[in-house]
Formats: C-alpha cells, structure tokens, sequence
C-alpha cells in the first residue's frame, strides 16, 4: 500500500511532545519498517523543515538538528516532484474552479498522490483535500 502523508502529519512525527504525535507514530512506524511505501511530496519535504524551524519554542528544532532528522527518515520515503508543466495545470484549474489561497498546496499534495499512485493520502486537513479533490474522498484518511 503506498500511502503519501502531508505536512500537517509529518510535523508531528517529528516532535514527540506534540498533541498528534502518538496518532501519526503507528502509520510512520509501517513506513519506516517498509510494511507501507511512504510517497513524500517535494512540497511536503521544503514545507516540513521550513515549519519545525520556524514554531514557536519549545517545538521549534535548529535547522540543522531538523534536517537532520528529516534526512534520518528519508531514505524510506520516494520524494516525488511535480513538473512546471504539472503545476501549470494545476494552476489553470485551481484558477477555473475559484480556489487560491493555502488550497494551492494542498492542490500541488493531491496531484502528487495522483501521480505517484497513491492509495492513502494521511492529513489532519480532510476538507481541505476533499474540496481539491472529491473523486479521491475514500483515499483522504485522517491518522
């Protein structure tokens, strides 16, 4: 089962006193022991290391001890990119449908688990994904 987790589930997978820690443990866990693939959109990787170097104390990490943890992890995780070509499109559709703002990336996430194949997209952000998204509704899961 390929399953791609967004950024709102791997932020917390990284800091162990955060409230939704324990909930992402168990699906991370199945990545990292290769039970599941783990799909990483290249959005998803910038946005996870430009987050936990930016939160608020205590959760905030030092760049170098962030990276250093997201590149512990990494090898688990095919990281796939979208084409400017890709993005184009989906910003001509975004632009069509009348959706902008903080929706734009998670429209760049979803095209990512379209390309990559994936059956479970993982995020704490369900709405946001389903209204990019209807068609993919049974594959949006919240940990």
């Amino acid at each position: 089962m390929k399953i791609l987790p967004d950024t709102s589930v791997m932020i917390p997978a990284f800091l162990k006193m955060h409230e939704n820690h324990s909930k992402v443990m168990p699906w991370v866990h199945k990545i990292l022991s290769g039970e599941f693939s783990g799909i990483l959109s290249s959005h998803s990787l910038a946005e996870t290391y430009s987050v936990l170097t930016r939160m608020p104390a205590p959760y905030r990490l030092s760049p170098e001890f962030a990276w250093s943890a997201i590149e512990a992890d990494l090898p688990v995780f095919e990281v796939v990119a979208l084409s400017e070509a890709e993005i184009l499109i989906i910003l001509r559709d975004l632009s069509a449908r009348n959706i902008g703002g903080g929706s734009v990336y998670d429209a760049l996430i979803v095209a990512v688990a379209r390309k990559a194949e994936v059956d479970l997209i993982l995020t704490f952000n369900i709405n946001h994904f389903s209204r990019i998204a209807p068609d993919l509704a049974d594959r949006i899961q919240e940990p």
